[in-house]
C-alpha cells in the first residue's frame, strides 16, 4: 500500500510516526515462525508496508505499557486510512465476543444500523438471552456490549455482506462456555415469534439461502482456526488477490442492557463511534484475558445443562477436537486405534482442482483495461503489458491468472475453479461471450496461460447458440459451428466421459467421470478439433447440452466407470 503521500489534520509529520510504526511492530516480531510467546499475528500471511523481507507474521507483545502503545499505533494508521491487519491469538479465557454475519446479493445486504437499532427486535431479543444468563443483582445491574461494524462488499463471495462484532467487554469466558451461549442465543431466536424477526429471517434467507440463524451466529470465532481480526484492522480477501478489503472493524458504538426497578428496560445507545477515542476501541473491543483470569459466574440454562450441544443446535459437536467430552480416543501402551487405509480421492474433486479457464470480453484498450484493474485493488507491479496484451499475476501465485488480449477484446481468467469465481467477482466490469461464459479445464497447473494453451476450443466450433431440449430436429447449420453437421444418431458413437466438466453458462452440460454421452451434434470429420464444443445427451442425468469433445472418450475405447455391466 502506498503511504508516502498520506496526510492528515491531526498529525504533522504522517513520515516520522510511519517510521516510528513500522520500528515498533519489527521489534515485536517473534524470532520463529512457531514461537510460543505469540500473542498477535498478521490476517493472512499478508505482506505489509512495515514488514522487512523475513517477516515472521507474528508479534509477541504481552506488557500492559506495550499493549497500550500498539492500541495507540493502530488507532492512528486507522485515522489516516491505512489499517494494520492484526489478529489477537486466543487466551484460556477471553471476553464474551460474537459475530453476526449475513450474506447478501450483489447489491444490497441488511444494514448494520437497522441490525443494531437499540429499540429493535434483534437487540432486544438478544437482551434478554443475555440477562437470562446473567441475571442482574445488587453487582450487576447493566450490561454494556461494544459494538463493531465492518458491513461491505466482500471479495471472496463478491456480494454485499453484513459484519458486526459484539465484545461484552465484563464477561469473561472460557471457549466451552462461549460455544454453550452461542447455541443458547441461537436457540431463542430460532423461537421467537414476533412479526420484525421472521420478517427479517425471510428476506435473509431470500439473499442467501445460507442464511440460517446458527450461521449468521457462528462459531467460527470460537474454534475457527484463523485467529481473532483486532477491532479498526482490515481483514484480507482469499487468493489470488490477497489485498486489503477496505472493510475494517469501525466503531459503531456502545449498547447498554439496563434492569432498573425490578423491569427490564430497553437498551439504549450509550455511545457513539466519536464517543470514544480509538485507542480506548481498542481497549474495551479486544478479546485477549490475562492468564488466570476468573470466568463470570453465569446460570447456565437448564436446556443446555441436561444436554450435550448438537448438531440440532449447533451444527457441530462440542469441542475445538471435533468429538464431546467423554467420546475422545486415547493413546494407551497397547497403541490406539489400528491405522484405516486412506480412502480414495473423489475424481470429482480431483478434476475440480484442475486448472480451467474462463472467457470474457472486454470492449476497450489496454490502457482502459488496466486502469479498472487498478480500481478494482489490483496492483500495477503485478502486472505485464504491451499495446496488444495485458497478463495480471499474483505475486507467489502459480495458478490465477488474467489475460487480455486487445485485438479480440478477450478476457481469459485462469486458475482454480475457487480462484477462477473469486477473480470474476473482483473484475466484474468485464462481459459474458455471446451473453454466457466458457469454461474450458485443462492439466496444466503452473505457468501463465499463453496463447493455445489448456484447452480453449476453437472460434469455429464455437457455438453462438444454445439448442433446445429438441436438439437433434434442430438445423444446426445455421449455427457458428459452420459446414454441414451429422446428426444422424446412428451414425455418432457414445462417449465415456472421462474428465469432470462444470458448465458456467447456459446450454452447457454438466458431466462426471464415467457418464455416457450420447453425441447429438458434430462438426464434420475434415474439421475436427479435439477441443472442439458439441452437442449431446448425458444418458445419466437425461439432460442435453454442449460440452468439450475432449472431456469424453469413445465408449469402446474405454468401458465406463460405474457403469451396470460392472456390478
Amino acid at each position: 500500500r502506498e503511504v508516502e503521500s498520506i496526510q492528515h489534520e491531526n498529525i504533522v509529520a504522517v513520515g516520522a510516526l510511519l517510521e516510528k510504526i513500522s520500528k515498533f511492530l519489527r521489534q515485536h516480531e517473534t524470532s520463529s515462525p512457531n514461537p510460543k510467546d505469540c500473542t498477535h499475528t498478521v490476517f493472512g500471511n499478508y505482506f505489509d508496508w512495515w514488514m522487512h523481507e523475513t517477516s515472521t507474521f507474528k508479534l509477541a507483545i504481552a506488557e500492559d505499557n506495550t499493549c497500550e502503545l500498539l492500541h495507540k499505533y493502530i488507532g492512528d494508521l486507522f485515522e489516516l486510512g491505512i489499517p494494520l491487519t492484526l489478529c489477537e491469538k486466543r487466551t484460556p479465557q477471553i471476553r464474551l465476543c460474537q459475530d453476526i454475519e449475513i450474506w447478501g446479493t450483489k447489491e444490497t445486504t441488511v444494514s448494520s444500523e437497522e441490525l443494531l437499532r437499540p429499540e429493535g427486535m434483534v437487540m432486544r431479543t438478544l437482551g434478554k438471552a443475555m440477562w437470562e444468563m446473567y441475571p442482574p443483582s445488587q453487582e450487576r445491574q447493566f450490561l454494556d456490549v461494544v459494538v463493531f461494524d465492518s458491513t461491505g462488499f466482500s471479495k471472496t463471495k463478491g456480494v454485499m455482506k453484513t459484519s458486526v462484532r459484539l465484545v461484552w467487554s465484563d464477561l469473561i469466558v472460557d471457549m466451552e462456555r462461549a460455544l454453550r451461549i452461542r447455541d443458547f442465543v441461537v436457540f431463542k431466536f430460532k423461537r421467537v415469534v414476533d412479526e420484525e424477526i421472521k420478517a427479517l429471517e425471510a428476506r435473509v434467507k431470500e439473499y442467501n439461502k445460507d442464511n440460517e440463524w446458527h450461521s449468521i451466529f457462528g462459531d467460527g470465532i470460537y474454534r475457527g482456526k484463523h485467529d481473532i481480526r483486532m477491532p479498526l484492522c482490515d481483514r484480507i480477501s482469499p487468493a489470488p488477490l490477497k489485498r486489503p478489503e477496505n472493510r475494517p472493524l469501525k466503531p459503531f458504538g456502545v449498547i447498554r442492557f439496563l434492569f432498573e426497578d425490578g423491569v427490564y428496560q430497553d437498551p439504549k445507545l450509550r455511545y457513539e463511534r466519536d464517543g470514544l477515542m480509538a485507542h480506548q476501541w481498542l481497549k474495551e473491543g479486544s478479546i485477549r484475558c490475562d492468564l488466570g483470569s476468573l470466568i463470570t459466574e453465569c446460570t447456565v440454562p437448564k436446556l443446555l445443562e441436561e444436554a450435550p450441544r448438537s448438531a440440532a443446535i449447533s451444527g457441530m459437536p462440542l469441542g475445538i477436537g471435533g468429538a464431546p467430552r467423554g467420546q475422545r480416543k486415547s493413546q494407551t501402551r497397547g497403541g490406539s486405534d489400528p491405522v484405516m487405509p486412506a480412502r480414495r480421492r473423489d475424481p470429482q474433486t480431483i478434476a475440480r482442482k484442475e486448472k480451467h479457464t474462463i472467457e470474457r470480453e472486454f470492449a476497450g484498450t489496454v490502457r482502459e483495461f488496466k486502469q479498472k484493474l487498478l480500481e478494482a485493488g489490483l496492483l500495477e507491479k503485478d502486472m505485464v503489458h504491451d499495446d496488444k496484451c495485458l497478463v495480471w499475476k499474483h505475486e507467489g501465485d502459480s495458478e490465477a491468472s488474467v489475460e487480455f488480449r486487445a485485438c479480440s477484446n478477450k478476457v481469459y481468467v485462469s486458475g482454480q475453479a475457487h480462484q477462477c469465481k473469486r477473480m470474476l467477482s473482483v473484475i466484474s466490469f468485464v462481459k459474458t461471450v455471446g451473453e454466457m461464459a466458457r469454461s474450458t479445464t485443462g492439466y496444466s497447473t503452473r505457468g501463465t496461460r499463453t496463447a493455445g494453451s489448456g484447452y480453449e476450443p476453437s472460434d469455429v466450433y464455437r457455438p453462438s447458440c444454445i439448442a433446445p431440449s429438441d436438439a437433434p430436429s434442430i438445423d444446426f447449420s445455421s449455427t457458428s459451428l459452420g459446414g454441414t453437421v451429422r446428426t444422424e444418431a446412428s451414425t455418432l458413437p457414445m462417449q465415456v466421459v472421462t474428465r469432470f466438466f462444470e458448465p458456467t453458462g447456459a446450454g452447457e452440460l454438466s458431466l462426471s467421470i464415467g457418464d455416457r454421452v450420447k453425441v447429438i451434434c458434430d462438426p464434420p470429420e475434415s474439421q475436427h478439433n479435439f477441443h472442439r464444443w458439441v452437442y449431446g445427451e448425458n444418458k445419466n442425468t437425461g439432460k442435453t447440452g454442449w460440452f468439450l469433445r475432449s472431456c469424453t472418450t469413445d465408449a469402446e475405447e474405454q468401458p465406463a466407470v460405474g457403469s451396470a455391466s460392472q456390478v
